[in-house]
């Protein structure tokens, strides 16, 4: 083996033993030690933390036996909401007097760990729910008739809820029902003609015998809007859910609005209620309110539109021209009408292409698809050529006119005349 062998082969052997070395290493000093370190956040850097909506769902009955208030907190996708806290208020049923005074109250189920009742105030109660995100309150004092009020803090996870019951005082003993909304519904397209909905009514055997906790089949469930209109009712089923299929023509206008369940009880079941916040959307259309004229685009060119929607004219947002991806102008939508004025250069008559599109300025109106027009282009008029052309040539002028060869000047008469040169001859 020659010397430049010998010299590789030495150089393998060290770096052989050098990641031997490493490996060792990492293997002596666990895996605490070969895991890498999370990376150091970003100094500045925004951190965003979505919250997720809540209600209340309760109940509430006094009768000579005593009080109890009940319900539940959960979210919008109808998860338990766990150690929530909920207070409790009362209020006279009629007129808007001060609070009702609360009596001594203790927790529904003595448990040596749970939910403890807390009197605030007077006519205040404070109670955590549980793992089920339930809450309930009783007392052996009958209460007065009520309005009872219930409300969740916000929290970093989820929005503030209130809920607002009266105080039923003829089904004290009744086993306690619960209304949801499953799955959540969130939006409703008024441009389609109906909206499957489906609310689950959950009885609770413990409150109950068991012939009325097993009877959740044909019981009458209604759906109302925010104003208290009836849009909907159906049938529970043998699962304990009520299908409906919801025209949207019994809903009100596009906006921001409420659905509401409500089951109105049977001699052996109390009475519930539930709510969900919605947003009734429709798709917005738009159309030439006439044909176009021919105009210049230099000048500003007017382009009326109408702006519409299945529920009528649509009554804010704004129209606005695209000329490919530039925005040539926008128009203010008012009464279901829009004047977009368009404006850019143009250097000979003939047409140019412009979408319409509409930009929301609200959540229930929904943009729909773009409106291509030809707008025809007038020609500059012969005035403007006129003036052009005279601009050209007092331009070509100005520039011209320096370049002309500056006259000779002239010698003074005073001035001596230069000496003659010598003519090489000789003289005296």
């Amino acid at each position: 083996m020659n010397d430049a062998t010998g010299h590789f082969m030495m150089q393998r052997m060290q770096r052989a033993l050098a990641l031997a070395g490493v490996l060792v290493g990492l293997l002596a000093a666990g895996p605490d030690a070969r895991a890498q370190p999370a990376p150091p956040e970003e100094p500045g850097a925004i951190r965003i933390q979505v919250k997720g909506s809540a209600q209340i769902q309760g109940t509430a009955h006094s009768d000579a036996r005593g009080f109890m208030i009940r319900g539940e907190v959960i979210d919008d996708a109808g998860t338990p909401v766990a150690g929530a806290t909920v207070m409790i208020q009362a209020s006279p049923l009629e007129g808007g007097g001060p609070r009702i005074a609360l009596p001594e109250a203790v927790p529904c189920e003595r448990r040596t760990r749970g939910p403890r009742v807390i009197r605030t105030a007077a006519d205040t109660y404070s109670i955590d729910t549980d793992e089920r995100g339930g809450f309930c309150v009783r007392g052996e004092t009958p209460l007065p008739p009520a309005k009872i009020h219930m409300r969740f803090g916000a929290t970093r996870l989820h929005d503030a809820a209130e809920a607002q019951v009266p105080l039923d005082t003829l089904e004290a003993r009744a086993a306690r029902t619960l209304l949801r909304f499953e799955p959540s519904i969130e939006v409703i397209d008024l441009d389609r003609e109906s909206v499957p909905i489906t609310a689950s009514l959950r009885i609770e055997r413990t409150d109950a015998p068991i012939e009325a906790s097993t009877k959740r089949e044909g019981l009458e469930v209604v759906l109302e809007d925010e104003r208290g209109e009836k849009v909907a009712t159906a049938v529970t089923g043998g699962d304990g859910r009520a299908r409906f299929d919801l025209k949207t023509a019994a809903l009100d206008a596009p906006g921001s609005g409420e659905l509401r369940l409500r089951f109105d009880g049977t001699p052996g079941l109390a009475r519930s209620a539930a709510a969900m916040p919605v947003v009734r959307r429709a798709e917005v259309k738009l159309a030439l309110t006439h044909p176009l004229d021919s105009s210049d685009p230099e000048d500003g060119a007017p382009i009326d539109v109408d702006v519409t929607s299945a529920r009528g004219p649509v009554s804010d947002g704004v129209v606005e021209a695209m000329r490919g991806a530039e925005s040539v102008g926008t128009g203010a939508v008012s009464d279901g009408k829009a004047r977009v004025i368009v404006s850019f250069p143009v250097d000979r008559a003939g047409s140019v292409e412009l979408s319409l599109r509409y930009v929301a300025a609200a959540p229930w109106w929904r943009a729909g698809q773009e409106l291509r027009v030809e707008l025809p282009i007038a020609g500059p008029g012969i005035l403007r050529q006129a003036l052009l052309a005279l601009v050209v040539v007092i331009v070509t002028a100005w520039v011209i006119a320096p370049w002309r060869r500056a006259p000779k000047p002239r010698a003074p008469k005073d001035a001596e005349a230069p000496a003659a040169p010598p003519s090489g001859r000789a003289g005296v």
